[in-house]
């Protein structure tokens, strides 16, 4: 009888495709402002976390789409003054379109931003609380290019760098007292325990493909959001294209296992960073059973 062996349900029969997808770190009210679909008024700590009350808020959010998926949205201090407006084309995946503007308490305006199908363009501006500026930097199509200043709250010169297709070519920093000091980067991503090679080992590593999925054929690349807190932290974790309930929650089950990153940074300073994590479920096409070779035994002649 030829005999048979059925294949083990392991990385050998599907691939787990793997790929990080991290956004640039973004100034002031844009960092804390998460952007759910949803047409409710919500309740947002300075941090950016959703909260069930007003207790420990420091705003409320108010989305106001426009059809299933474009729409402002606006946040507000607790007394009801301005605090924030954006328009955005796509809600729920944050593509912003349009100008954007912030306020402070005071009614200054904190900063102001032009987007382009969700690719920065044009001079960004950011504005101190007694109205002086605080930076400026201009995009081309989503890159930045040309000058980038920043200055301190007196108007000195904090730092100047210039900015060739989206690279930094010169950069110098200065103290309060207009002094210059050893350069820094104004941008430093999170960096996840053995850095990024680390996150996508982990990811594969806990990444298991769910069985009913793997038997019934389903495959898809699902794509998962959240958010690295200024302590390094993953917060809100949500699914941005769902694909398959099984591999959505396999799939976020997994992101939010997630152990601390080391804080982004910018201007020295932690913050908190947006990050796409897209993971693809896929079936290898073998089959699970294949046909072993029939056992040839040969007894030793008799003499």
């Amino acid at each position: 009888m030829p005999e048979y062996i059925i294949g083990l349900l392991t990385l050998k029969n599907y691939l787990l495709v793997l790929g990080l997808v991290f956004t640039s770190l973004t100034v002031q009210a844009q960092q804390a402002a998460s952007l759910p679909p949803t047409p409710k008024a919500e309740y947002v700590s300075k941090g950016g976390e959703v909260l069930p009350s007003a207790e420990g808020a420091a705003y409320q959010r108010r989305t106001e789409l426009q059809n299933d998926s474009a729409g402002f949205v606006r946040t507000y201090y607790l007394d009801d003054k301005p605090h924030s407006v954006s328009y955005y084309e796509n809600v729920e995946r944050r593509i912003q379109h349009g100008i954007s503007k912030g306020w402070y308490k005071n009614g200054q305006l904190s900063f102001h931003s032009e987007y382009s199908h969700g690719k920065p363009v044009g001079i960004h501006e950011g504005f101190h609380e007694n109205g002086k500026l605080m930076y400026r930097q201009g995009y081309v199509n989503g890159k930045r290019e040309g000058e980038m200043v920043l200055y301190y709250p007196d108007g000195q010169l904090k730092r100047q760098e210039a900015w060739v297709d989206n690279k930094r070519t010169t950069g110098v920093c200065f103290n309060p007292q207009g002094q210059e000091i050893p350069f820094f980067e104004y941008e430093v991503l999170p960096k996840y325990p053995g850095g990024q090679e680390g996150l996508l080992q982990y990811i594969g590593r806990t990444t298991r493909y769910p069985g009913k999925a793997l038997r019934r054929g389903i495959e898809g690349r699902v794509l998962i959001k959240f958010v690295v807190d200024s302590t390094g932290l993953v917060q809100r974790a949500s699914v941005a294209n769902k694909v398959d309930p099984l591999l959505d929650a396999e799939a976020l089950r997994v992101v939010r296992g997630l152990a601390r990153f080391e804080p982004g940074r910018q201007d020295g300073r932690a913050v908190m960073v947006y990050y796409t994590v897209p993971i693809t479920f896929a079936i290898k096409q073998e089959p699970l059973f294949r046909r072993r070779p029939p056992k040839v035994s040969m007894a030793a002649p008799k003499s």
